[in-house]
């Protein structure tokens, strides 16, 4: 039943017309109609952590934005601002800026023959696969189209929804897609009001996330294998009742 209203939601919500800029954007559904390519959105499509250098189209974008614009939100306060960067000079920017929080793509320093590495050296996480792999991911500007998405102080889960949307949108439409937010600690840290100008991020907001899209690199084996194995259904659920 609920899978079902779930399902029922994003359909839903694939069918609302939003009003961006005075043009009428229709969302994306499933020719087929009967829901099963939205499902496999829901359940099979991996995180893409290679991009190739194909541009997302203007009116793909826009779509793409229609789907944030027409996310639920907390009262429907819509808390939320989107910035959509395909500009390559901005996007180096970013990059650089973000470049130091990357670990080095050598992975984690070895010890000294007979030593002990040092204590703050970078680990992969326990489990959770190769560290050079992990160096390596996309990361800001790394995608031709990087969406930043701020909202008001404790409306992040509000952000949160519209970030699903978006991605769930790219999906549909043929584009591998990436959700971080470790960027964020950079977007509000010292140069904070710098990027506000440079992202046109509104003053009572802060960056909360930011969404990669762009065509998988199919040419490249670890495009979408470098993502974490999910836990176990049974471990992190729980039915009460029929």
């Amino acid at each position: 039943m609920k899978k079902g209203l779930v399902l029922g939601a994003l359909l839903s919500s694939a069918l609302l017309l939003s009003s961006c800029g005075g043009n009428t954007v229709a969302l994306s559904i499933p020719e087929s109609g009967n829901g099963s390519e939205a499902a496999n959105v829901l359940t099979e499509v991996k995180t893409t952590q290679f991009f190739t250098d194909e541009k997302v189209a203007s009116e793909d974008i826009e779509k793409i934005l229609a789907a944030g614009v027409n996310a639920p939100s907390a009262m429907n306060t819509q808390p939320w601002h989107f910035t959509a960067i395909t500009d390559e000079e901005t996007n180096g920017k970013l990059k650089d800026a973000m470049g130091s929080m990357k670990p080095p793509a050598g992975g984690a320093p070895k010890a000294p023959e007979g030593g002990e590495a040092p204590k703050d050296a970078p680990k992969a996480p326990e489990g959770k696969g190769d560290f050079a792999k992990i160096a390596n991911k996309a990361g800001m500007g790394d995608a031709p189209l990087t969406i930043v998405i701020s909202c008001e102080e404790g409306a992040e889960l509000s952000a949160g929804l519209a970030v699903q949307n978006m991605a769930a949108e790219a999906q549909l439409l043929g584009y591998g897609t990436k959700i971080m937010t470790s960027p964020t600690m950079a977007l509000n840290g010292d140069n904070k009001d710098e990027f506000k100008a440079l992202l046109s991020i509104p003053e009572n907001q802060s960056a909360a996330a930011v969404l990669l899209v762009g065509k998988a690199d199919s040419d490249n084996p670890d495009a979408e294998s470098a993502a974490t194995e999910r836990n176990a259904f049974e471990e992190v659920t729980t039915v009460i009742g029929e």
